[in-house]
Order: structure tokens, then C-alpha cells, then sequence
């Protein structure tokens, strides 16, 4: 697929603004490649830099989540410790499929996205790009 697909990746926080009632989504790292690779290697480093943003404590220990709260770096951590989630993920974008991957922290949400794109050969459109390279969800 190299040369004729490139990867848009992104990473985004949705979340409430405090006191406004207003949820809002905030691009925190984005991402354009021709390499699936990359961007599987991107995406398990934008997760876990989140996770520890989210819940470095202090002198680097880890909060221990008590109650309904969801811990949502934990979740993040367990899926960059899965190698078969990861390998899932590299599958998913070598058969041409978006990767979207949602986790919940408090009120918050953290989405990382890696979607395939097609990449119009110089002087054709779209349209002229052949329909294999359209792959439908599913």
C-alpha cells in the first residue's frame, strides 16, 4: 500500500470546560505518513505519553484509583503493555482500516486515531484512484 495510501494520525482530548457547560475537543498531536508503521509506532507513543501526563504522581509513583472514578492512564497502560491489542492495531491498518482507539479519564476522553488516506497519483482525481483502494468498514 506504501505510495498509495498515507496515514493521517491524531490524538484529541474531549472534555467540559469548567463552569461553561460547554464539552470541547482539543488536537493534542497530529500526524501524516506514508508509513503504517510509523503510525502504529506513533500512535503506542502518543498513548503512553498521555497516560503519563495523565497520572505521573508525584516523584513518578502512580494514583491508585479508589471507587466509580475510571482510571483512565491505566487503561491506556494496559493496552500499550498487550502485544496482541498492538499487533491487532498494525493488522487493522495493513488491511486499510481506521484505528480508533477511545479511553475515558473522569469527565474527559482521550481519542488516537490512525486512518489510511488515498494519495491521488500526480494530474489524476480521486475519482480516477481505483475503487480497491476504498475499503469499506466492516
Amino acid at each position: 500500500m506504501s505510495g498509495t495510501v498515507r496515514y493521517v494520525c491524531c490524538v484529541s482530548g474531549i472534555g467540559p470546560v469548567h463552569g461553561s457547560g460547554r464539552i470541547v475537543a482539543c488536537v493534542v498531536a497530529a500526524l501524516r505518513t506514508e508509513s503504517a508503521a510509523v503510525a502504529l509506532r506513533w500512535l503506542v507513543a502518543q498513548v503512553g505519553r498521555v497516560a503519563d501526563r495523565l497520572d505521573p504522581g508525584p516523584g513518578g509513583e502512580r494514583r491508585v484509583v479508589v471507587g466509580p472514578e475510571v482510571d483512565g492512564a491505566a487503561l491506556i497502560r494496559a493496552w500499550c503493555a498487550d502485544p496482541v491489542r498492538r499487533q491487532v492495531a498494525w493488522q487493522w491498518l495493513l488491511d486499510g482500516r481506521a484505528l480508533s482507539l477511545v479511553f475515558p479519564d473522569g469527565l474527559d476522553q482521550y481519542v488516537f486515531v490512525v486512518s489510511p488516506e488515498p494519495v491521488p497519483v500526480r494530474g489524476r482525481s480521486y475519482a480516477d484512484v481505483p475503487h480497491a483502494l476504498w475499503r469499506e468498514e466492516g
